[in-house]
């Protein structure tokens, strides 16, 4: 009588000899059945007893959410809608910010335990809504349909099997083309600008840098007075920057010579906010403004503002949820924003202030802190952290 046993994901030493010849089996989420050494082969007068039929049900797939609350994703304000479960053992998470539209795509790992349970792990970081590892319970009553049970907080949701993931549901991915790293540390409140000619951020020191597109080379600082240092966007020849500071000095337009051209208050724009990124449209003179609106409960916000005016005009303003952007800048009309977490970057419609597209950062160790267009190429500056540094990194990106 044939004895057998299921090896899920590593060779055990007690069959070495016999995966030496044969290998591991395939990793999937199947138990994969081997013969015991010294088993003898089957024969037409010796065949195996029949063997208990194997549950064709796979969780591989795409799974749209039907019901209940996996993870706790409503609890953070965000809907989810689909989980990809690959043959390779990655967890993709499809969510979305439904004030902003912000689509956000999370990876994780996962492996199955049994035939009722799904180990979930994000490698021991915290994500929203993922926390570290997970163990979930799950069931299929047929291929097309899955059950999933969080074990933390015991709640019930499901979904229906689809055959690929929507369109409108997946993050673009960038390509990077070029790098260039070992510069001073970036400064955090710092974002990134283009006028044309060169980028500039804010060291770490409070300077602003500028930075040969093409070579990478670094050019003669810039020291402006105390406070507002910390650049976001060019007009002109002047920047926008922030101080990181006040809610009702929001941001300031400022000469290279240090002298301020306009200041945009909480008195002109009717409530207090905190800045931490803009971006300004040349075409279209208007001033995009994303940070917290102090007013509203300290909720994340874009406003847009007419800045030409004086006092200055707020035109419009729409929530971001918990959304933390990090930078904005403006590409053939369209405004495009690199957020903090998840690191990836959001296309926003002016008109609407919705997002509409979401692209993923191929990099790791890096914090993104700055985005801008040099032609129809995408720069991020950031910070990187494969070293205790911190040095500044700027990275060139074709998008489509």
């Amino acid at each position: 009588m044939t004895s057998r046993m299921t090896i899920k994901t590593l060779c055990l030493p007690l069959l070495g000899l016999l995966l030496m010849t044969t290998g591991c089996p395939p990793v999937g989420d199947e138990m994969v059945p081997l013969p015991m050494p010294g088993t003898p082969e089957p024969t037409p007068e010796q065949p195996n007893p029949p063997e208990k039929p194997v549950d064709a049900r796979r969780v591989t797939g795409v799974w749209e959410r039907a019901t209940g609350n996996f993870l706790d994703y409503e609890a953070f304000g965000r809907d989810l809608e689909y989980l990809v479960f690959s043959e390779t053992g990655i967890l993709k998470v499809i969510v979305r910010e439904p004030d902003s539209n912000i689509l956000m795509c999370f990876e994780s790992l996962f492996s199955k335990l049994s035939d009722d349970a799904l180990f979930i792990s994000n490698g021991g970081s915290e994500t929203d809504g993922i926390r570290g590892s997970q163990i979930v319970f799950f069931n299929m009553a047929d291929d097309d349909s899955l059950e999933l049970i969080d074990d933390t907080r015991g709640t019930l949701t499901t979904f229906k099997r689809v055959a690929e993931l929507p369109e409108a549901s997946r993050c673009s991915a960038l390509i990077e083309k070029e790098r260039f790293d070992d510069y001073p540390e970036p400064h955090y409140a710092s974002g990134l600008a283009f006028d044309g000619t060169s980028l500039y951020f804010t060291a770490s020191s409070n300077d602003i840098l500028p930075v040969d597109p093409t070579t990478g080379v670094l050019g003669t600082p810039i020291t402006l007075a105390t406070g507002y240092r910390f650049i976001h966007a060019v007009q002109s020849d002047d920047f926008w920057l922030n101080c990181y500071c006040s809610t009702t000095e929001i941001i300031k337009r400022r000469t290279r010579a240090g002298t301020d051209v306009d200041i945009v208050t909480s008195a002109e724009l009717g409530l207090e906010f905190f800045a931490e990124a803009a971006a300004f449209d040349e075409t279209e003179k208007i001033l995009y403004v994303f940070g917290e609106n102090e007013s509203a409960g300290r909720v994340s916000t874009i406003l847009k503002v007419n800045a030409e005016a004086e006092p200055d005009v707020l035109l419009d303003s729409a929530p971001l949820g918990d959304m933390n952007i990090n930078a904005a800048t403006m590409h053939n009309g369209a405004l495009f924003a690199v957020m903090g977490y998840p690191q990836q970057i959001v296309q926003i419609d002016p008109a609407t202030l919705k997002s509409v597209k979401s692209y993923a950062i191929p990099t790791e160790y890096v914090e993104w802190n700055g985005i801008a267009f040099v032609g129809d190429d995408l720069v991020l500056m950031g910070e990187n952290y494969t070293n205790r540094r911190g040095d500044g990194v700027i990275a060139r990106f074709s998008i489509d």
